[in-house]
């Protein structure tokens, strides 16, 4: 191809240049690419969590960095009903189609156990004890029980989230899934294990 002034010019042909340089280019053998002919430039290190410096902040986990932010989501799911009515574990039918002593039974080989270990494992002291006494009422297996605290919901349980918050959170996170896991039934503030299900609720 011959330009406005008349010299030859490199041919373009998909791929490979045609011109007068490319009998040189076969004696040197191919040609590295672009990217090997670049000057290289050397990454910046990327900057972790744990790495300390001016970007690090914007590293933290956002439920680290807003604690109020993780306690209203916590919240938020408490106020749902979550998991699903299902036959439990190690029974037949589920836990509203169960007779009386089929629910004593399921009651002592299935759900005391777990919830035994669970609530040992959060204050081995206070609960060393544990037994059906822990939750129901002596002589009695109604419920809610009287002899628990008795609860107040304003500011969704704002008291209890002050005064005892381990507790709390135990209840909400621990507690609740597994003892409505080990019933087959659903659990949070619209569900059939939720605070008032154990507690009464005076306000």
């Amino acid at each position: 191809m011959v330009g406005s002034c008349g010299s030859s010019r490199p041919r373009y042909t998909g791929g490979l240049i045609r011109g007068p340089a490319t009998a040189r280019f076969r004696s040197q053998g191919p040609v590295a690419p672009v990217w090997e002919m670049t000057p290289h430039r050397p990454r910046p290190a990327l900057v972790s969590p744990s790495t300390p410096g001016p970007h690090s902040a914007k590293m933290t986990p956002p439920m680290a960095a807003h604690p109020r932010l993780a306690t209203a989501l916590l919240l938020t799911v408490t106020a749902c009903a979550l998991g699903k009515t299902k036959v439990p574990e190690g029974a037949e039918v589920t836990w509203d189609q169960m007779n009386q002593d089929q629910k004593m039974a399921h009651m002592t080989a299935v759900v005391a156990p777990r919830m035994k270990a669970l609530f040992q494992a959060q204050d081995p002291e206070r609960f060393a004890d544990f037994g059906c006494q822990t939750c129901h009422a002596e002589g009695t297996f109604d419920m809610p029980n009287p002899d628990l605290p008795h609860l107040s919901t304003r500011g969704f349980y704002k008291k209890h989230r002050k005064e005892n918050p381990e507790i709390l959170k135990f209840m909400w996170k621990t507690m609740e899934p597994n003892l409505a896991d080990t019933l087959g039934v659903t659990h949070g503030e619209h569900g059939r294990i939720r605070c008032a299900t154990c507690h009464i609720v005076d306000d």
